[in-house]
């Protein structure tokens, strides 16, 4: 990888993101790109409202005081961030946008390598985890979406969802061709399965991603749960020590792993276990 970009509301800068994203720099050798955004959607999408039965558009002009205060947060938010790239002796460099964040995401997703991102980013205050402006943006990334703790943890487990589909086995390769170095580390396969038999081995099942896993994450175990693959990795979270933990799942909204992240079973998992999970679309 060579371009990974880590998106930051402008006006508020969290050092805790980015010394779990220097992390993964460092594995890769990559400069960290950080697009600070400035929504102006409130403006540009002014509120329509009604007074005696009839209705009006009320326009959004921000005052002279309102933008440089916006500005002001906005530049300190990046020096910080250059200061913090300098301190974790990582190459970094800073963009500043405006416009509408979604639209400004997804556009930016489609030239970069991966997006690391909170689970907690909104521009209107919301508290959910994730908030909606995340579950879009999940949907319509370009590129692999890294969602990011909200405290800082080293990596030393990856977690591999896998259920046989498509998209948890393209999810997997991308995570290996793009982070190879986590996979020479301790690798766990947590391999799904709806229905329970007498053999519900990987290799009974899968034997062409065995070989493939043993080539490119040598020291891999399994562990063969059974169930719908949302309660089996919210459960396996639930009742596992998740400190420096990454989860790898397959493309959302498609696949049987994607069904992990629906509204509720999502909140509680990141609220609780507060791991990275490693998102792409095939």
């Amino acid at each position: 990888m060579k371009r990974i970009v880590q998106i930051f509301d402008a006006q508020h800068f969290t050092p805790e993101a980015l010394a779990f994203s220097a992390d993964i720099v460092r594995h890769t050798g990559a400069t960290l790109i950080g697009l600070f955004v400035q929504d102006t959607s409130f403006i540009n999408d002014p509120g329509m409202n009604i007074i005696a039965g009839q209705f009006y558009v009320e326009e959004i002009v921000l005052t002279a005081e309102e933008k440089q205060k916006i500005q002001d947060a906005t530049d300190a938010s990046v020096a910080a961030f250059m200061q913090g790239c300098a301190q974790h002796n990582i190459n970094g460099n800073a963009i500043v946008k405006q416009g509408i964040p979604a639209e400004i995401l997804k556009a930016e997703s489609r030239y970069c390598d991966m997006m690391i991102v909170s689970p907690l980013l909104c521009f209107d205050g919301e508290q959910a985890v994730p908030t909606v402006f995340i579950y879009n943006l999940l949907a319509a990334a370009e590129c692999p979406v890294l969602l990011s703790p909200e405290q800082f943890q080293r990596i030393d487990e990856v977690i591999f969802a896998f259920d046989g589909s498509k998209s948890a086995s393209f999810a997997i390769r991308q995570f290996a061709y793009m982070l190879p170095s986590f996979c020479a580390a301790k690798v766990i396969v947590i391999n799904i399965s709806e229905e329970g038999g007498k053999d519900t081995s990987i290799a009974a099942h899968h034997p062409s991603f065995t070989q493939w896993m043993e080539l490119h994450c040598p020291n891999y175990r399994q562990i063969t749960l059974v169930g719908n693959a949302r309660d089996v990795l919210f459960n396996y979270f639930m009742e596992n020590d998740n400190n420096n933990k990454l989860l790898v799942a397959g493309s959302f909204g498609r696949s049987a792993v994607s069904r992990f992240f629906k509204p509720g079973t999502t909140e509680l998992v990141l609220k609780t276990a507060d791991v990275p999970v490693f998102i792409v679309h095939n």
